[in-house]
Parts: C-alpha cells; structure tokens; sequence
C-alpha cells in the first residue's frame, strides 16, 4: 500500500513559500533533513509568526510521499503536523496507512490515539493509548493522553491511576522524605509539592485539593514557586508556603508523607460530583482587589469591564489549535459600551493595535502588572472585570480558581488539557468542533455578550 497523500492533501499547500521548489531534485533524505530542521524551527519560534516554515515543511513531506510514497518517517512527520493544524481526517489516513503496513508501529498508534481523541471518537482513541500505555506505563506524554481520554469517558479514578503512574518518574527534591501510596492522612504532617515544579495553569487547576486535605491533616508545607508565592499565602492562611527546593520543616518537625498534589485525586476526585465545589479556593488580598477596581472604573467608568486573552503562549505546533486570532474577533470588540482589558500575558502589542484599527475600539493594556508571572495581581484583575473571555491559559485557570465570571474558549475534545475536567461549574465555556473556525465560536459569543448588554440596561 502507498503512503502518497490524496488530493485533499494538495489542495492546502498551494500558497506556500516558492523555496520549496528548490528542493524538487533533492534526494529524499535531503527534503526530510530540512523538514526537520523547519519543524525544530516552528518548535523554537512557539508563535504564528513561524506559519511559512510550517508550511513549507509539510510541502517537503508531501513530495517525499509523492515521489517515494512508502516513506513512512514522511508519512509519521506529515501526520504529526496535520494534527498541529487540526487537519485530522487527512492525520488519521496518514496514520492508518501506515498501521495498516506495521500495526505495531508505536509512534503511528500514538500519533492516531491523540488524533480520534482530538476527533471525540474517545473509544478508539482508549484501545490505542491503552496498548501503548501497556507497553511502556511510564511514558509520560501517552499516559497524560490516556489520562485525558478516561477523564472525558468520566472514568476519573482510572484517570488519575494512569496520570500517577506516569508521575512517579519525575523529578523528587525532597527524596529523604517518604512518598505517599494512599496511606491514611488523618492528623499527618505532609509536604504538598507541585505537579510542574516551575508552577503555572496545572499546578493552579490542582490546587482546588487543598483546602479538602487541610481538613484533615494535623500540618501541611505547601510548595508553590515565585509567581504563585503571595497568592498562595492570602489562599492559604496559616499554613506553611514555601518555594520549591526549601526545606523548612527541617530540624522541627517530622513529615510523614509527600505527596505530589494531583496524586490526591485518586482520593478526592473519584466522581464527578466531587468537583461542583472548586470555585474560589484562590484569594487575592483585599487590598490588591480594592486597588485594581479603583484603576479599572477610572478606565471603564460605566462600561462593561470585559477581561480578553485570545492565545497561549505557545500558538502553533501541538497546542496551536487552542488559541483564537485576535482579527476574528470582530462582532465582540466593536460592541458598545464595554472596555476591553488586555489579559494577554506575552509579546502581544502589535495584534493589539492591528485590532484597534480593524475594529475602531480600544483594548486597554494595564500598567504595573506582568501576566506572566504576577498570578496575585491577576486574580485580583480578573475579579474586577464583568466577564473574562480567553482561551485556555493559566490567566483563564487563575480567573476560575478566584472566582471570576468567566466564559473559555477551548477546543471541545482534545488529548491535551487536563483543564477540561468539570472543574469550576461557573464558568461558561464556548467549544470548537475541529472542523469549525474560531470565528463561528466567537460569533456566538458576540450574540450572547450583546444579550447581556442589552439585558443589563432594562
């Protein structure tokens, strides 16, 4: 069987960079070379900006199949980068061609089971990570999409069976202290450490857990790192908040068990249930609220306060399909009496201004703030907007934990993003079918925004 790519396939790489034709007399393993250098490129860029050499790389391998068409290293790279830009029906031929030449080949199940499951076909997804997972339990990226597809199966004890497992290979700064295996926590003395150790969105979403373990603990040492620091000192007071690598427990008191904070939802989340409970676990100070109203309804006097984050950092490649372009929001940014609050929390000045001049407005960018790595302030900024509109980020799973309104944009099914647990029953979430724009999404969130302008002045 030939792994040469179909029409459809051509048809999307017509307006590439005319380089690629320099390539045409090249050897295969030439055109696979630079294909892998463009893509290492996309991977280092992490931004839109890199879309040509996305492109041109496909082009490259899509030669390769036409003129070698059982190229199955071609094959597998163009499949990776068809799922990149959601182009999943062509991704899931790719890979079925070459499953069906080697049923075993490792990386052609691994590239499918996160394909159907980006395609919401959840069972078929599950029969292949399963395999793989069986093979290997502690390859951390199959683990995490296994993880995923149990949790939108709402299998969630063998959801977080599966992520823990995979867990157990990290990283332990702490290794004389013992590890946590479901022992009873009743009046222990526990470290909580975090899931990423360089903190961020997950470690956010994760911490909904810890106001339910203090109950029970008799002392609980909460690792968090600077950008979390101060938030989590307001959350969590009276406990013991430490950066990571610390060990101030040491010489006065005996730890019994550390334990990763996710670990705990094999005993706090089981059900579904069990999750309706995690809004507003995370509070900013007093001080640092009253202080952000006070500039926000200086800007917004009697509009609207309405809190906009369009992308993630990272806005092509695996996750690019997560973020939104700041052109396509249109309807929502040109309708009256709201202003806009920039939540956005990288490099973002000249998608700003470009949206500004498209769509006669103004989107506010607050002074004396880092989104990226002051959460207290942000906490507070999101709780002094109306409505926080963003895709799926760490500002976003900050807004929810604190409390505010918030309304997410987020692909409907994805092997990804653990945040697609029925955490934070409040917020609203608006979700793009894989074959739907973000345009068709963020029209509907125009619609219901304008309801409730309208709404707002009866």
């Amino acid at each position: 069987m030939s792994l040469k790519p179909t029409n459809r396939m051509n048809k999307k790489s017509k307006n590439i960079n005319n380089f690629a034709s320099l390539f045409k007399q090249k050897s295969i393993e030439d055109r696979l070379f630079e294909a892998s250098n463009l893509i290492n490129f996309v991977e280092l860029k992490k931004d839109r900006s890199a879309l040509p050499e996305l492109e041109l790389a496909i082009k490259l391998l899509e030669e390769n199949l036409l003129d070698y068409g059982d190229c199955e290293t071609s094959a597998l790279l163009l499949a990776r980068l068809f799922l990149w830009q959601d182009r999943l029906e062509e991704a899931l031929e790719l890979c079925n061609k070459i499953l069906n030449l080697n049923k075993y080949n490792y990386l052609g199940l691994h590239i499918r089971g996160i394909v159907q499951l980006h395609m919401g076909e959840v069972d078929g997804a599950i029969i292949d990570l399963l395999f793989l997972h069986k093979i290997n339990p502690e390859h951390g990226l199959v683990a995490w999409n296994l993880a995923n597809a149990y949790f939108l199966d709402k299998k969630y004890k063998l959801a977080w069976s599966v992520f823990d497992r995979a867990n157990s290979v990290l990283f332990n700064n702490y290794p004389k202290v013992p590890l946590w295996s479901g022992e009873d926590l009743d009046n222990t003395n526990i470290i909580l450490t975090q899931y990423n150790s360089r903190g961020g969105g997950d470690d956010i979403m994760y911490a909904q857990i810890i106001p339910e373990v203090l109950n029970i603990v008799k002392s609980a040492f909460i690792e968090t790192d600077p950008r979390t620091f101060s938030l989590y000192q307001q959350s969590f007071k009276g406990q013991n908040i430490f950066l990571s690598g610390d060990t101030p427990w040491v010489d006065h008191t005996k730890i019994d068990f550390q334990i990763m904070v996710p670990s705990l939802g094999t005993l706090f989340r089981q059900e579904e249930f069990q999750f309706k409970n995690t809004n507003s676990y995370l509070k900013p100070a007093h001080t640092e609220i009253k202080r952000w109203d006070k500039l926000t309804k200086r800007i917004a006097n009697k509009n609207l306060k309405v809190g906009i984050c369009w992308r993630s950092l990272i806005s092509i490649g695996l996750t690019g399909p997560f973020s939104s372009n700041l052109d396509d929001w249109g309807e929502i940014l040109k309708i009256p009496d709201i202003s806009f609050f920039e939540l956005q929390y990288d490099e973002s000045e000249k998608e700003r201004q470009r949206a500004e001049n498209l769509f006669n407005t103004e989107i506010h960018k607050l002074d004396n703030v880092d989104m990226m790595t002051e959460f207290e302030k942000i906490s507070a900024i999101c709780l002094n907007m109306d409505i926080v509109i963003s895709a799926v980020t760490t500002v976003a799973l900050i807004a929810n934990a604190s409390g505010a309104r918030v309304w997410e944009l987020r692909p409907k099914y994805t092997a990804l993003d653990m945040s697609g647990l029925p955490c934070f029953p409040n917020r609203q979430i608006y979700s793009r079918g894989h074959s739907e724009s973000w345009k068709t999404v963020l029209s509907q969130v125009a619609r219901d925004l304008n309801k409730l302008m309208n709404e707002s002045r009866e």
